[in-house]
């Protein structure tokens, strides 16, 4: 089984007291369940993943597998982006239930007094009858410097009993094995830095022009594009203009008049997000072209053609415009090395708090996407900014490469007759 509690905290509210208070929850939740020291009580990062292991993985696994969360409440750690998409991917496993019968696990513990608590973390502040007043007046920490210790080993107790009990008594959900610890959404909004975060340059996309075939080989094979170097990316754009999403969003400032020209990373002077896009393959010795996705019909057959990748880079938004027909009319030809990004500005704070609806719309609207594509890459949801998005193209861009050698086209087969079976080699004799 799974961890009782997984424990969310900010790395530079680390100290001797936090240590000690996880320490005792740990110990008496050990007591009073009656387990040996082979069950995982309680998971923190920076001693429950072991060196050398891979994090996001163990940490995604402890998210997915906690029956609680145990959030350590400062001013820190509503600040921290990592603490805030721990709390998302948790509060995930909850969806599912009604609001009125959400199962008492998301525990945020008042650490320091006067906290101030963001709506999220009001909606479930554990503040009960069984802890006493003076634990919301006074915060945990208070209560481990003055040594007031039958103070907080009565609430330590009262803890414990309550995450044994709902562990008996709730049984969750798991995370999807797709889902990725960077592609979560922080739950406590953008950090303060993300405003005055760097613009990116933009150089001018040159595109990669291949030459035209030189004459037939002295075999009589044509040479054809799949034998230049460059393999050719199309970039397909699938976002509303200004005049489109007016009437369905009220920031309309990442839009243009051109669809193309959708700029979800509101920078100095940003880039539209294709030219970003298109800069990242040609960094990685791709070619690069970029369509709208009203374009995509009468492109496929050529790119499935000549073994050219696929990329759509979709705006969450669109699954409530009429550009949510032309992805629809995408999905009826997918391939499994095709690849797909939702890029979301964390400054965005509309889509933000619309997130918890845009996200199974988006889900629904790319469903046959995501059947064929199955475990065999996470979920590409959302991209949260311009720093993550050149790496998540550069390992999509990869991994889509190598399919095509699986399942590519074949442009060069082997000589010999058609049908005609290969030589069988034998062992030599003794």
């Amino acid at each position: 089984m799974g961890h009782y509690f997984f424990f969310s905290y900010a790395r530079r509210d680390w100290n001797t007291y936090v240590e000690r208070f996880f320490t005792q929850l740990t110990d008496e939740i050990r007591s009073h369940a009656g387990v040996g020291d082979e069950i995982n009580i309680g998971f923190r990062d920076n001693v429950s993943i072991p060196l050398g292991s891979a994090w996001e993985r163990t940490l995604m696994g402890a998210l997915s597998d906690s029956s609680t969360f145990v959030a350590l409440c400062t001013p820190t750690y509503f600040k921290s982006p990592q603490c805030g998409r721990e709390w998302s991917l948790f509060d995930e496993r909850l969806s599912g239930f009604p609001a009125d019968e959400r199962p008492p696990v998301m525990l945020p513990l008042l650490w320091v007094r006067n906290t101030k608590l963001p709506a999220v973390a009001q909606r479930v502040q554990y503040a009960t009858d069984q802890l006493g007043p003076r634990y919301a007046n006074d915060g945990l920490l208070n209560w481990f410097r003055r040594g007031l210790y039958q103070r907080r080993a009565l609430f330590i107790e009262a803890l414990a009993e309550h995450i044994i009990q709902a562990r008996d008594r709730y049984e969750l959900p798991v995370l999807p094995s797709t889902e990725r610890f960077e592609s979560a959404i922080n739950a406590f909004g953008p950090p303060d830095d993300a405003l005055n975060a760097p613009a990116v340059p933009d150089r001018p996309v040159v595109v990669a022009a291949l030459p035209a075939p030189p004459p037939a080989a002295g075999d009589g094979r044509a040479v054809t594009r799949a034998d230049q170097k460059v393999r050719m990316v199309h970039f397909v754009i699938a976002a509303g203009t200004r005049s489109e999403m007016s009437g369905i969003r009220r920031q309309t400032e990442f839009y243009k008049d051109r669809d193309r020209d959708w700029q979800p990373y509101p920078l100095a002077e940003p880039p539209a997000l294709a030219r970003m896009a298109a800069n990242v393959a040609l960094d990685n010795d791709f070619g690069a072209r970029i369509g709208a996705i009203e374009e995509l019909p009468r492109l496929r057959a050529s790119i499935r053609e000549h073994n050219e990748l696929l990329v759509l880079l979709m705006d969450a938004w669109v699954t409530r415009s009429a550009k949510r027909r032309a992805v629809e009319r995408f999905n009826d030809g997918f391939k499994r090395r095709d690849v797909v990004l939702v890029p979301l500005n964390e400054q965005d704070s509309e889509t933000y708090l619309q997130w918890r609806e845009l996200k199974p719309e988006v889900l629904e609207l790319l469903d046959p996407y995501f059947t064929k594509v199955g475990d065999h890459r996470p979920l590409p949801l959302p991209v949260l900014d311009v720093v993550a998005l050149p790496r998540m193209l550069h390992e999509a861009l990869v991994a889509a490469n190598n399919d095509l050698f699986r399942d590519g086209k074949v442009r060069r087969r082997l000589p010999g007759r058609e049908g005609e079976e290969p030589p069988l080699l034998s062992a030599p004799t003794r």
